[in-house]
């Protein structure tokens, strides 16, 4: 599957896409402090399922991963006061359809 990020403003004006990576790349949320973008890809394993959590600007450079786990992280969140980061993962998990949820202090 081929999913790509897209940025526009309000009613769809000055759509931008910010990733071209050819893999999935979804569930894209804001960092609390608006400036950069949260999401998870498996764009190192396009045809896989190791996803892992990426940052980036809102224009699409300066990309980070977050997490390196190995397996399938995904569904980033942020906490209402913008302190924690909660997604999920199937690190330590014990079973193939077994998912656990993390949080972790946010920067």
């Amino acid at each position: 599957m081929k999913m790509e990020i897209f940025l526009a403003g309000a009613g769809g004006r000055d759509v931008r896409q910010l990733t071209d990576f050819g893999c999935a790349s979804f569930a894209p949320t804001f960092t609390p402090d608006g400036k950069k973008i949260l999401f998870f890809s498996n764009k190192h394993d396009c045809d896989g399922r190791r996803f892992e959590l990426y940052l980036m600007n809102l224009d699409g450079t300066g990309l980070e991963q977050v997490t390196r786990f190995g397996g399938f992280t995904s569904f980033p969140e942020f906490s209402p006061d913008g302190r924690k980061l909660v997604f999920s993962s199937d690190l330590n998990a014990t079973g193939r359809y077994e998912f656990n949820i993390f949080t972790a202090d946010w920067r």
